[in-house]
C-alpha cells in the first residue's frame, strides 16, 4: 500500500532534508523538472554522486543554468533536454523525483532543482513510498519513462550547452537593455509592469516584452 510519508512546504519540513533521506539508501534516481540551477545541484552533490542519475529538464526562458548541466555530466548523470514545439505547445513543467531501492520513494509537487525549491520557496510537495507494482507508483514511473523516451527528449551535448550559454548571455544582455527602456515608461500606468511581470505573449496584453527583447522559445 502506498504510504504518504511527508507533506513538504519548506516550512515545517525542508525539501532538501527529505531528498537526502530518500537518496541515502538507493542507487538510482530519476528526476524530471522544469529548471535546474547550480546552487540546487551543490546542495545535493554528495547525495547523487556515485549513483545512476537520469535527469530531464527544460531550457525554456533561459532559467536553467549551463554550468549546472556541466556539473551533472561530470558526476556521470545522464542529462536530457525536453524540447517543446514553441509558443503554441505547453511548456515542460513537471517536478518529480523518483528514488529506486527496495521500495520506490517519490517526491512530486512544485520544487525545481534549485536552491529556492529545496530550501527557501513556499512549495507544496508530497513524498510517498510504495512498491513498483502499485498503481500510483507505476503511473508516476511510467510518466517519467514516457517523457524520457519521447521524441522531444534528447541527451544534451557539451556543444549544445555552449550554444545555449551563448544564447542565454545574449538574452540577459537584451533583458538589461529592456529594463533601461522600462524606466522611460514608468509614468504610464500598467505599461512598465506588463514588461516586468510577463514572460509570454499570452499574458503580455501590450506585447511589450516581445517587442523589446523577444519571448524565448
Amino acid at each position: 500500500m502506498v504510504e504518504i510519508k511527508y507533506f513538504v512546504d519548506n516550512s515545517k519540513s525542508k525539501f532538501l532534508d527529505i531528498f537526502k533521506e530518500f537518496a541515502r539508501d538507493v542507487d538510482e534516481i530519476d528526476i524530471a523538472v522544469a529548471y535546474i540551477r547550480e546552487k540546487g545541484f551543490e546542495l545535493i552533490r554528495d547525495e547523487i554522486s556515485n549513483k545512476k542519475i537520469r535527469i530531464l529538464f527544460s531550457l525554456g526562458f533561459f532559467i536553467t543554468e549551463p554550468e549546472c548541466i556541466r556539473k551533472l555530466i561530470q558526476i556521470g548523470a545522464i542529462c536530457r533536454e525536453y524540447r517543446t514545439g514553441g509558443r503554441e505547445e505547453p511548456e515542460f513543467h513537471p517536478k518529480s523525483y523518483i528514488f529506486k531501492g527496495d521500495k520506490i520513494k517519490i517526491i512530486v509537487g512544485s520544487s525545481n532543482l534549485t536552491e529556492g525549491g529545496f530550501l527557501n520557496n513556499v512549495e507544496s510537495c508530497i513524498a510517498i513510498e510504495g512498491h513498483e507494482d502499485e498503481s500510483l507508483i507505476k503511473e508516476i514511473m511510467d510518466h517519467f519513462k514516457e517523457k524520457w523516451n519521447s521524441s522531444k527528449s534528447r541527451e544534451i551535448t557539451l556543444q549544445e550547452i555552449e550554444d545555449y550559454e551563448s544564447r542565454r548571455r545574449e538574452f540577459e544582455e537584451k533583458n538589461r537593455e529592456a529594463r533601461k527602456i522600462i524606466e522611460n515608461y514608468d509614468k504610464e500606468k500598467g505599461y512598465a509592469n506588463s514588461v516586468i511581470v510577463c514572460m509570454t505573449l499570452e499574458h503580455d496584453k501590450n506585447d511589450v516584452y516581445n517587442r523589446l527583447i523577444g519571448v524565448p522559445d
